[in-house]
């Protein structure tokens, strides 16, 4: 779907985060943020986001009552629409989750999950391969969403 990718870590140097193996097959940019900042106040993170010109950010990672949530309020504080998959976006305390959940609700943010983001791409694909492409992921997420 030629979505931006972007990694952002407190303090780890670029190519050491655990998620770079994964990832290294994608096109992605690496963002450090330094100690327990948002990585909101990482002006290259922020600059970098403005020159895409997307209005849509989805975010994901650790942990949703510090960075994820700080991140998002951020973001939708700058206009951006917010997403964040809660079951990609663990929570340090499971008390947290509901509390964040509703104030990332309450900032004009979104909480979803993978599959609904997914699903939604698949709708929106603009061709065949596209769509070929997100059906296998959508089927492995909705069947991991199974109760």
């Amino acid at each position: 779907m030629n979505v931006p990718i972007f990694l952002c870590s407190p303090g780890l140097q670029p190519g050491q985060h655990g998620f770079v193996e994964q990832l290294r097959r994608t096109s992605y940019r690496e963002f450090s943020a330094t100690g327990h900042n948002s990585s909101w106040q990482s002006v290259a993170f922020t600059e970098a986001l403005k020159r895409e010109d997307r209005p849509v950010l989805v975010l994901a990672g650790l942990w949703l009552e510090h960075e994820v949530l700080a991140t998002a309020l951020h973001a939708v504080a700058d206009s951006f629409e917010v997403y964040i998959p809660v079951d990609a976006t663990p929570a340090r305390r499971k008390t947290a989750v509901l509390v964040c959940q509703d104030r990332l609700i309450q900032a004009g943010g979104t909480p979803v999950i993978i599959s609904q983001i997914i699903h939604e791409w698949l709708l929106e694909a603009p061709d065949t391969d596209k769509r070929d492409a997100l059906a296998p992921l959508l089927a492995r997420a909705s069947s991991s969403d199974a109760c």
